[in-house]
C-alpha cells in the first residue's frame, strides 16, 4: 500500500509542476495586391477555411503590398507599415504570399493542409483581449499567461488594426477583409519578457484615423520572436466588442447602475473593475465613488471619486500600488464598493500571491 501511495504522490506532483499548454490560434498573414490576378485564389482559400470546422482557430491579416502594381490604393494608405512587414520577412517581389505563424508557405494549393497541421499544435501562451473605446480612440489590453516553454528570449507583441472595407481593384476581389491599417506601437512591435506561470498585461492606445470606419475595425494581437519569426500565439477583438467610455447621441446608454465582477479574479497583482452609469433626464452627470476595502472593513484606496457622465467605465486596481496609496497588499479577500446618488453595491475579489 505504501508503494502505491508513493506512486500516487509522484503523479500528483508531476501534474502540478508540469505546465499545461494552450489551444493555438494560428496567425495567418497574407501579402496581397488589389490588382494582382493570382491573389483571388489566396483570398478564396482563406475564406473557405474560415467557413470550415477550424475557422475559429485562426487570426488573419491581409497586407497590401507595392508589388506587382504600385497603384493599389490600400497599399498607399498604409505603405509605411506594409513596407516594414515586407522588409521583415524579406520575401520575393510577388503576390500572393502566405506566412502562417511566421512560417513562409509555398503554393496556395497547400495552404489548407498546412493550417490543419498548425491548428492541432499547442501554444505556451494564452492571450485574453479586452478594451474600451470612445469617439476618438480605443484602448486594447492584452492579458498574457505563460504556461509552457518558449525557446526564444526576444519576444515582441504586435497590435495590428485591421478593417473590412470595399475597394474595387483590377481583379475580382472587391470585399476586402481584415486589411492591415496600422501596426502598433511600431511595425517592429514592443519587446517584453514573461516568466513561467506569470500573468502580464500590455495595453495599447489607438487613435482613430479619419479614413477608418470604426464599425468595421478589429485588432489582431500576436506574440512573435523578432529573430526566429516564430509566432507563439494570436487573438482578435472587434471594435464593437469594446466597452464604451464616453458616449454621444448615437450610442446606446446604460439604463441602470451596474457593478460588474472584477477580472481576472483571483488576481495578482492587478485586476480590472467595470461599472455603468445610467442616463438620467434630470442629471447630465453623477457623483461616483468606487473604493476598495479589506476584509475588516478598512479602506484600502479610492479608485474613483468624481462626476461621471452616463456610460460604461473600466478602472484598474493594482495590489502593489495605486497612486502611491495602496502599498504591497497581502493575499486574501478584498471588497470593492460603488456609490452613486443613492446606489450602493459591493462585490468581493480575491488576491492570490
Amino acid at each position: 500500500m505504501k508503494h502505491w501511495n508513493n506512486i500516487f504522490l509522484l503523479l500528483v506532483l508531476f501534474s502540478v509542476t508540469i505546465p499545461g499548454q494552450q489551444d493555438r490560434k494560428v496567425l495567418v498573414e497574407v501579402f496581397t495586391n488589389s490588382h494582382c490576378p493570382h491573389c483571388p485564389a489566396a483570398h478564396n482559400i482563406i475564406d473557405d477555411y474560415l467557413g470550415g470546422p477550424n475557422g475559429n482557430k485562426i487570426s488573419y491579416i491581409y497586407y497590401h503590398m507595392v508589388y506587382p502594381y504600385s497603384d493599389d490604393q490600400l497599399y498607399l494608405e498604409s505603405m509605411e507599415d506594409s513596407d516594414a512587414r515586407d522588409s521583415y520577412y524579406d520575401p520575393n517581389a510577388y503576390t500572393p504570399q502566405g506566412w502562417f505563424d511566421g512560417i513562409h508557405q509555398g503554393s496556395t494549393s497547400g495552404w489548407s493542409a498546412s493550417l490543419d497541421d498548425l491548428v492541432l499544435t499547442e501554444s505556451p501562451l494564452k492571450i485574453i483581449l479586452s478594451g474600451t473605446r470612445n469617439s476618438s480612440q480605443f484602448n486594447i489590453n492584452a492579458q498574457m499567461t505563460r504556461s509552457g516553454n518558449i525557446a526564444d528570449n526576444d519576444l515582441v507583441i504586435h497590435f495590428v488594426v485591421v478593417e473590412d472595407l470595399y475597394y474595387d481593384g483590377r481583379n475580382s476581389v472587391s470585399n476586402h477583409k481584415q486589411v492591415m491599417r496600422k501596426m502598433l506601437p511600431t511595425p517592429d512591435g514592443q519587446s517584453f519578457t514573461i516568466n513561467m506561470n506569470e500573468i502580464k498585461d500590455i495595453s495599447q492606445i489607438i487613435e482613430l484615423d479619419p479614413l477608418w470606419d470604426a464599425d468595421s475595425l478589429s485588432v489582431v494581437v500576436f506574440v512573435q520572436s523578432s529573430g526566429s519569426k516564430t509566432v507563439y500565439q494570436s487573438e482578435t477583438i472587434s471594435y464593437s466588442d469594446l466597452s464604451i467610455t464616453s458616449v454621444n447621441n448615437d450610442e446606446k446608454l446604460p439604463n441602470q447602475f451596474v457593478l460588474e465582477q472584477n477580472y481576472p479574479n483571483p488576481f495578482n497583482p492587478s485586476t480590472k473593475i467595470k461599472f455603468s452609469i445610467p442616463q438620467d433626464v434630470k442629471r447630465k452627470t453623477r457623483n461616483v465613488i468606487l473604493k476598495v476595502y479589506d476584509v475588516l472593513g478598512n479602506e484600502v484606496t479610492t479608485l474613483v471619486n468624481e462626476e461621471k457622465s452616463p456610460g460604461t467605465y473600466e478602472v484598474e486596481f493594482n495590489s502593489v500600488s495605486h497612486s502611491g496609496e495602496v502599498g504591497n497588499l497581502t493575499s486574501g479577500i478584498y471588497f470593492y464598493q460603488l456609490r452613486a446618488n443613492g446606489f450602493v453595491q459591493t462585490k468581493k475579489m480575491l488576491l492570490v500571491k
